[in-house]
């Protein structure tokens, strides 16, 4: 999930941190080079060093340690006082947050609330309400805290899961922080989050306290995945949450395994895009028995087959993850020349998909002619084969709001050029039609409708009169109960200035 780094560059981030209280004259000022907060130091707590010091280098730890244990989540760096600044957008390139943070310059007072702020309005223009992010602060915890700043921050409107760390750089032996550092803290729990404090302000104790949590919370899940007689270790990223079942009677937590079995196969066109709890990237682990004995692009792996077949035949693969809990593998497109092998997670229970029936009833087809004991011979799947579609298409992905956008926008470009985009105009629609009512997106149809409209009244006069009759029938149609049936196909309105067919 996406981090943001708020920087604290208050004033106070000049001082000197010392892990006793003294005079100048018995703990001078030792000058820090860049070296130093690199990590290529060895002070621990003996000499004197800036806060704005630790805090580097406890970006430098941070990111080091994101590198190894998780190193495709994105980090926006942004750094605040009384204003806010985004130093860094959301990027996977730590050089460039490490290089931002090396050159930052200090300003006036510490605005907690502000801080709050600019990490929500970040998250939201990059990834949108829906996306779960961290949000750790880096300070030194010399924060004003008044009862004012206090209600406006547990007021805030979080709109998105988040979860809020902090950073003190402020030594438990520094005792004329202690009642400030106890407010903070009671403001960070307040909202949900945590607070780090190293031992003391040395480089060593830093970094202890930030490897503790990259560790706990950037965790690395890694498992088997299985198919017959094949088998691969992979890495799920981000790593996969517990799940929770829910009966009349009962409620259990169900801890997502570390084996993941496939026990069948199925088009695209048959299970459509069901809705999930999360999806994964899967990506394959290599097991290393020679150091430098294969590049890990030129190595064998099992999912690399597996996501070739799938993305050739426009299958997906039924995936058991335990007792009563599927979900499917499938080729996901995140753009036009890329595509990734995706393990998307259904809510536990033999009924997830509801079209599919219970998944334990599914079966191979050779099966289905041989009879079974004290029953009538099955006469098909559970799953009612159709007439083969003259077209194929992807199953859509609207995690992110700006996919969503982008699929309107498209479906708008085609209406403007009916009717010569008539089928694809149609084909687009239907796509839309069919991946809203899978995900329960009634709401969308509404607004649709409303924005076909508008494009009809802001077509110019040379253009053709069938764009108009077409989408104002497709505006129409959209505003009718029918189209809520996922098996409904919205056709072309049969116009005097096309053939009939």
């Amino acid at each position: 999930m996406p981090t943001v780094l708020l920087l604290d560059v208050s004033l106070s981030m000049a001082c000197e941190s010392q892990t006793k209280p003294c005079s100048q004259a018995d703990n001078p000022a030792i000058p820090l080079s860049v070296q130093a907060y690199q990590g290529n130091s060895d002070v621990d707590g003996d000499s004197s060093i800036t806060k704005k010091a630790l805090a580097v280098h406890s970006i430098y730890r941070f990111l080091d340690g994101l590198g190894h244990q998780a190193k495709l989540e994105y980090v926006s760096l942004v750094i605040f006082s009384s204003l806010w600044e985004v130093a860094v957008p959301f990027t996977r390139d730590y050089d460039a947050i490490k290089s931002a943070a090396d050159n930052v310059k200090l300003y006036d007072k510490t605005c907690l609330f502000g801080a709050f702020t600019a990490a929500v309005e970040v998250v939201i223009n990059a990834w949108g309400n829906t996306t779960p992010s961290k949000v750790i602060i880096i300070s030194d915890g010399m924060i004003d805290i008044t009862a004012d700043v206090y209600e406006k921050i547990i007021t805030l409107s979080v709109p998105f899961p988040c979860d809020f760390h902090m950073f003190c750089l402020t030594a438990t032996t520094e005792t004329c922080r202690k009642d400030n550092i106890s407010k903070v803290n009671r403001v960070m729990e307040a909202v949900g989050g945590g607070m780090s404090i190293p031992d003391n302000t040395g480089f060593q104790s830093v970094n202890t306290m930030v490897d503790g949590y990259v560790e706990k919370t950037y965790r690395v899940y890694s498992g088997m995945l299985l198919c017959g007689n094949l088998s691969s270790k992979v890495q799920l990223y981000p790593p996969p949450s517990n799940a929770i079942r829910e009966d009349d009677f009962t409620y259990e937590e169900l801890e997502f395994p570390h084996q993941i079995s496939i026990v069948g196969f199925i088009s695209q066109s048959q299970i459509k895009s069901p809705a999930c709890l999360s999806k994964h990237l899967v990506l394959p682990l290599r097991e290393v028995f020679d150091v430098g004995e294969k590049d890990d692009g030129k190595c064998t792996a099992f999912t690399v087959l597996l996501h070739g077949a799938l993305k050739v035949e426009s299958y997906v693969a039924i995936a058991k993850i335990r007792d009563k809990w599927y979900g499917m593998l499938h080729s996901w497109a995140d753009s036009r020349k890329k595509s990734n092998l995706v393990l998307s997670v259904f809510k536990p229970g033999l009924y997830s998909v509801p079209w599919l029936g219970n998944f334990q009833m599914l079966n191979t087809l050779p099966d289905l002619h041989q009879p079974l004991s004290g029953a009538t011979q099955l006469t098909g799947l559970p799953v009612p084969v159709e007439d083969k579609k003259s077209y194929s298409s992807s199953s859509p992905s609207w995690l992110r709001q700006l996919t969503l956008q982008s699929d309107v926008q498209k479906l708008v470009r085609y209406g403007r050029k009916l009717p010569d985009k008539l089928n694809v105009f149609y084909k687009e629609l239907n796509r839309i039609q069919k991946a809203a009512i899978s995900i329960g997106f009634y709401q969308l149809f509404t607004r649709l409708s409303q924005i076909l409209e508008r494009e009809c009244t802001l077509l110019p006069p040379t253009a053709h009169p069938d764009a108009a009759i077409q989408l104002q029938h497709a505006a129409g149609l959209l505003s009718k109960k029918e189209v809520l049936n996922i098996n409904y196909i919205i056709r072309p309105h049969e116009s005097h200035f096309q053939p009939s067919h």
